[in-house]
């Protein structure tokens, strides 16, 4: 008998160490989590700086979180979103479905390049809702299907805002330089709500197409084309200025009349 009391006394001992390193290292697991499962949904990279947890106040902070751009795109990223904090009931942390309270996405930086046949973010949008109709209902990809959703878990997001967000604007003719505006303030609820729980895709699908909704509003309130106008004019300008000046002159006319042009665009 005492032998047997020492063995499930050290079964004890194993077990709360075991507990000890999950639970202390649950930042680690996080971050690899997103980093795993990230570019899966969204055929991009993603990559996370630094993930902290505060399991006893049910809060969390996501820093550096970076969403490259989809193959054939040329601009260096899609999102940097600098701070991520959510505040969940710690209360469901353990179920089927987890309530989380309120996500937010605080001061992202976004790049919108256009492209042929669509602009990154909506080609972003297409990739996560591929993956999803890949794992839902009907047979999908089973180990994608676990590794998107978290196996069974779910969620219902009562609040989630995208606050001081900033979007750059780029396109061909802007040779990698970017016209910059703000977004108005996001503010979704109940995602996941009305059908009991939506899985991690889903609501980056939600999530993204709200921010792309925005992102392409505030595109076209740049008038891009008026701009594109007086670049031309500006260009143009530097062309006629180098047939008269000849020579070595003309050169750098040209150049100054298409830098010029990219500055009255981009706001350098």
């Amino acid at each position: 008998m005492k032998k047997v009391l020492i063995g499930v006394g050290a079964l004890i001992v194993v077990a709360a160490v075991a507990v000890f390193v999950l639970v202390s290292n649950l930042d680690s697991v996080i971050k690899e989590a997103i980093e795993r499962v990230g570019p899966r949904v969204t055929q991009t990279d993603v990559t996370v700086d630094e993930v902290q947890l505060e399991i006893a106040d049910g809060a969390a902070a996501i820093r550096g979180l970076h969403v490259g751009n989809p193959q054939g795109y040329q601009t260096k990223r899609a999102m940097d979103l600098g701070l991520v904090s959510v505040r969940l009931d710690t209360a469901t942390a353990t179920s089927d479905v987890i309530v989380i309270h309120e996500i937010v996405i605080d001061a992202p930086q976004m790049t919108y390049e256009v492209g042929d046949p669509r602009s990154n973010f909506q080609q972003i949008q297409k990739n996560v809702e591929d993956f999803i109709a890949s794992t839902g209902a009907g047979g999908g990809d089973q180990t994608a299907a676990d590794d998107g959703a978290g196996g069974q878990k779910q969620l219902i997001i009562e609040n989630l805002y995208v606050r001081n967000a900033q979007v750059g604007v780029s396109a061909p003719f802007l040779q990698g330089e970017e016209v910059s505006t703000g977004i108005p303030e996001i503010h979704l609820t109940d995602i996941g709500k009305q059908d009991g729980g939506a899985s991690p895709a889903e609501v980056a699908a939600v999530t993204l197409d709200a921010i792309t909704e925005r992102v392409i509003g505030a595109v076209g309130k740049l008038d891009l084309r008026g701009m594109v106008e007086d670049a031309a004019g500006q260009i143009q300008k530097g062309a006629e200025d180098a047939v008269k000046q000849g020579g070595e002159d003309a050169q750098k006319a040209i150049e100054e009349g298409v830098g010029g042009a990219l500055k009255s665009l981009t706001g350098d």
